[in-house]
């Protein structure tokens, strides 16, 4: 199956925020958490894009827009796939997104 993009909802909170969360070793402190997903995807100015390949999440990114800045965070990549140009496929997509 090919990688698909969408949106998240909220059912899909816990979800990205075990993937985001999955590098901590590599942060100081907490990256996020499951309330701070959940505000989000429930504010119309968030959009967190998921990558997903056969319904496993691989890649996520979330878009926040105030007025007319936009901005791309909480940006993340299944560890082990980095090195098959997933993360420019995910930020291509957030900025499409941004612009659109």
């Amino acid at each position: 199956m090919t990688p698909e993009f969408r949106f998240a909802n909220a059912s899909d909170a816990p979800a990205v925020t075990s993937f985001v969360t999955q590098e901590t070793h590599l942060h100081a402190g907490p990256r996020t958490d499951l309330a701070t997903i959940s505000a989000q995807l429930a504010n119309s100015n968030w959009r967190i894009i998921l990558y997903e390949d056969d319904c496993r999440l691989i890649g996520c990114a979330a878009i926040e827009r105030v007025g007319a800045v936009g901005r791309i965070s909480m940006f993340a990549v299944r560890p082990g796939l980095e090195a098959q140009n997933l993360g420019n496929a995910v930020l291509a997509e957030a900025e499409k997104t941004l612009v659109a």
